[in-house]
């Protein structure tokens, strides 16, 4: 299924402090915690092909470790054969999920859940050179 191809994989840690923090200062909707100075995340890449590379899974996925919330997007990818009229055709779908952020920690802290219900479905048709 792998046909000699390796796994590619990410693990990245991410921390963002801000120097000059006062209380007025509003990072929110930068997946900051009210009143922290700091926010973190952990991002994890994953890809594979398959079947000499005419499929591609590829997983995204970020969590947010001080307010709970995550993101993950498990996708594949069809590249079409290199002769015909479809040469340079790719055709992606897959997931995109979000969730976190317990209902009681956001109302606590004023946290918006307005990613929480915006899962979706891509389906894309793309041409590459």
């Amino acid at each position: 299924m792998g046909t000699g191809q390796q796994l590619q994989t990410g693990l990245t840690y991410f921390n963002e402090r801000v120097f000059n923090y006062n209380n007025d200062l509003c990072l929110a909707d930068r997946f900051y915690k009210p009143g922290s100075s700091t926010m973190e995340s952990i991002t994890l890449f994953v890809m594979q092909q398959m079947y000499n590379a005419s499929w591609t899974f590829v997983f995204i996925g970020n969590y947010y470790t001080q307010i709970g919330k995550w993101m993950a997007v498990p996708s594949f990818t069809y590249m079409f054969a290199d002769s015909g009229r479809l040469k340079g055709f790719r055709f992606d779908f897959g997931l995109k999920l979000y969730g976190g952020a317990k209902h009681k920690y956001a109302a606590q802290n004023g946290l918006s859940h307005t990613m929480d219900h915006k899962d979706s479905v891509i389906l894309r048709l793309r041409y590459e050179f």
